[in-house]
């Protein structure tokens, strides 16, 4: 769970992300995804500008959908929504304003896990709100997030909107740390080219069934047996000529988030395809 915004429950009028949770004659039950799960109840009239509606054929379980907020109270924690005066214009304003505030959101939470040194695992969602709203939210009230999303992510006009964050009221944290921080993370992340860091492992197969049979050896499909490559790299198969293939293995970052070098991930697969054409019985059809 996770608040995306300073107030920890949204405003009368707000149109806002529901994920539907129940669905009953007397209306749909959701939970406010950007504002930690919060209860809202859309009442049967406030569904569809249709008369009558089946609500199950209109909308399912687990399902997104944007709501206007007609009620709120704050000590039930309940908020009162509604479905049927959502427009385009509606869907149109908030997807795009919604797509900035979510980029800054992002940037900022990387950058508090990178101050604090803490993974994904680690973070302390009322600690991480407390951060957003010293820094992002309070910035926000300042500039646009499309000035924000511009000019934070350049070294050379940062400066000012730094220069507006109280540090003073953030512990542990002072001006210049911040600006190494976001800096360093322009350079990893945004001025830089995708490496082209690859290996190759070429290799040929007897078998009719040549390409079907390589695949299956690396679980082509599904990488089940692959966990630990998903996140660094990336794999393609290429037809080479006559009876061979290359097996062509791209790493994805020069950050590693796993333990296996790019050499270390060559070596395991053939280790992998010896094993598993061992299994199916075309170890003499497949030869690296």
């Amino acid at each position: 769970m996770v608040y995306y915004y300073k107030k920890k429950l949204p405003s009368i009028d707000d149109v806002v992300i529901a994920k539907v949770i129940k669905i009953s004659q007397y209306g749909i039950e959701v939970s406010l995804i950007e504002y930690n799960g919060a209860t809202g109840f859309i009442n049967c009239s406030e569904v569809s500008r249709r008369r009558k509606v089946n609500f199950n054929k209109l909308l399912t379980i687990g399902k997104d959908i944007l709501v206007h907020v007609l009620q709120v109270d704050d000590k039930k924690n309940m908020i009162d929504l509604s479905k049927r005066t959502i427009g385009d214009d509606d869907v149109k304003f908030f997807t795009d304003t919604h797509r900035s505030h979510i980029q800054l959101y992002n940037l900022f939470k990387q950058l508090y896990m990178k101050i604090y040194n803490l993974g994904i695992e680690k973070i302390s969602q009322e600690e991480l709100h407390k951060f957003l709203c010293l820094t992002l939210f309070e910035l926000q009230t300042e500039f646009e997030n499309e000035y924000l999303n511009t000019n934070l992510i350049c070294k050379e006009t940062n400066t000012e909107i730094i220069d507006s964050i109280d540090f003073d009221s953030i512990e542990g944290l002072g001006r210049e740390q911040f600006k190494l921080v976001i800096d360093d993370y322009i350079d990893k992340k945004i001025n830089r080219t995708k490496p082209e860091i690859t290996e190759t492992i070429k290799l040929m197969t007897y078998s009719a069934t040549g390409v079907a049979d390589i695949k299956y050896t690396l679980d082509f499909k599904s990488f089940e047996n692959f966990a630990e490559l998903k996140a660094d790299f990336d794999i393609k198969i290429n037809y080479m000529s006559g009876s061979t293939y290359s097996i062509i293995i791209f790493q994805k970052d020069f950050d590693l988030k796993g333990n296996k070098t790019i050499q270390e991930i060559n070596t395991f697969i053939k280790q992998e395809i010896k094993k598993r054409a061992i299994e199916k019985q075309i170890q003499n059809q497949i030869v690296l």
